[in-house]
């Protein structure tokens, strides 16, 4: 994450029951997040997290990040060069909460400091 463009900050979860949509929305109010996408399974938590959060909720079809790779959200960064952005998709047995960050150079996965179970 070298370059001279912003990098887009992607915090994706699984958190799909009330208690676990709550708590990531409690984790993340600390943070300036530019908007929440969700897939259709996780729209009702979407929305919940974004009336939190005072932004929009947008679902989408095409958020599959994949531990491999940045997946459908390489598009989005050059949406939201420097924005944090929320993004709630199934993610069966990978870890509860991670950050994904997109610039010119390329992505890097990390832990996120407010994981939250999901």
């Amino acid at each position: 994450m070298s370059d001279l463009q912003c990098a887009a900050t992607f915090v994706i979860s699984g958190a799909v029951a009330d208690s676990e949509v709550r708590a990531l929305a409690e984790s993340l109010t600390g943070r300036r997040v530019a908007q929440v996408y969700g897939d259709a399974a996780h729209r009702p938590a979407a929305e919940l997290v974004a009336g939190v959060l005072g932004v929009h909720a947008v679902v989408r079809d095409d958020l599959d990040p994949g531990l491999g790779g940045a997946g459908g959200l390489a598009a989005l960064a050059d949406v939201h060069r420097g924005e944090t952005v929320l993004v709630l998709v199934t993610r069966p047995s990978e870890p509860a909460t991670v950050e994904l960050s997109i610039d010119g150079d390329g992505w890097a996965w990390r832990p996120s400091a407010g994981d939250v179970e999901g």
